[in-house]
């Protein structure tokens, strides 16, 4: 453990703005170090030699580097170090969000990549096996297309419904941002456009209460879904409906040893909001 908390430390005295070095390898490559040039970062080679632990690293890995003012970057403490000798270093901007990272392997194949400011994301609920589909970013949500059960979390005969209905979730992700955001994938794009904040909903699909579920399928945010998103969400919400009436059907195969009380769970749609996390729901059931 000690081991550990030493190469973080080291990590720390690394890439902060005391020492402010950034590697040599500025993503995108087709770009590289003229992109960060134009966001205001001021690149200087480096003359001397600088030393982690006892190795040493040669300068030509590293340029000492001025950010703009009011950016910084920062080894989220979150982060367990190392994950097979890697890390990862977040830069914030002036607004405290998350512009580009620091992806630290090894001295010669450490790189720096920027961010775009919206891409279609994923992301879950672990506990309850669900994963979300949507457009923004991890403070942002400008569309929202829903909520799918992961694959590995339903029974094999189902598993070809939930992939055609996660496809159909990302087929609307991707209409939205073709029409709404089409050059999402400019790293420039789209940074002075104000903070989204609105709160997206969808329906859950799922067996249960609010303490306790036996299975949740996850769900469609149709509410506030554009027109032209719409046929692939309400495709997609279909698909998720019949995979939850195969699995209620099922029960004594899916859930063999299921107590005879749980058995009378309500099917249920639910409304909820992206930030819903589930915390206090007790999954019962062994999927």
């Amino acid at each position: 453990m000690g081991y550990y908390a030493d190469i973080k430390e080291d990590l720390k005295k690394i890439f902060t703005n005391r020492n402010n070095i950034m590697p040599r390898l500025l993503l995108p490559r087709e770009l590289g170090r003229h992109l960060w040039e134009q966001l205001g970062f001021r690149f200087q080679e480096i003359d001397e030699r600088y030393f982690y632990r006892d190795i040493d690293i040669d300068e030509h890995y590293f340029y000492r580097v001025k950010m703009p003012e009011g950016w910084k970057m920062i080894l989220p403490e979150s982060q367990d170090v190392f994950r097979n000798d890697c890390s990862d270093v977040i830069i914030i901007d002036g607004y405290n969000r998350k512009r580009g990272s620091i992806y630290y392997k090894s001295y010669g194949e450490s790189e720096a990549a920027l961010c775009s400011r919206y891409s279609p994301c994923e992301g879950g609920i672990s506990h309850l096996a669900l994963e979300n589909i949507y457009f923004g970013n991890e403070q942002e949500v400008l569309f929202f297309a829903g909520v799918h059960r992961r694959i590995e979390n339903v029974p094999d005969e189902l598993k070809p419904a939930i992939i055609a209905a996660r496809k159909l979730l990302r087929e609307a992700v991707d209409i939205f941002a073709e029409k709404y955001y089409p050059n999402y994938c400019d790293k420039l794009a789209y940074w002075d456009e104000p903070m989204a904040k609105e709160e997206k909903y969808w329906e859950e699909i799922h067996f249960g209460t609010e303490q306790e579920t036996l299975f949740s399928v996850g769900g469609v945010a149709l509410e506030s879904a554009p027109k032209e998103t719409r046929e692939s969400l309400e495709k997609a919400e279909q698909i998720l409906k019949e995979v939850n009436n195969k699995f209620y059907s099922n029960l004594d195969i899916y859930c063999p040893n299921l107590e005879a009380d749980k058995r009378n769970l309500p099917k249920s749609l639910t409304r909820r909001p992206f930030s819903y996390n589930g915390k206090n729901r007790k999954m019962i059931s062994t999927w």
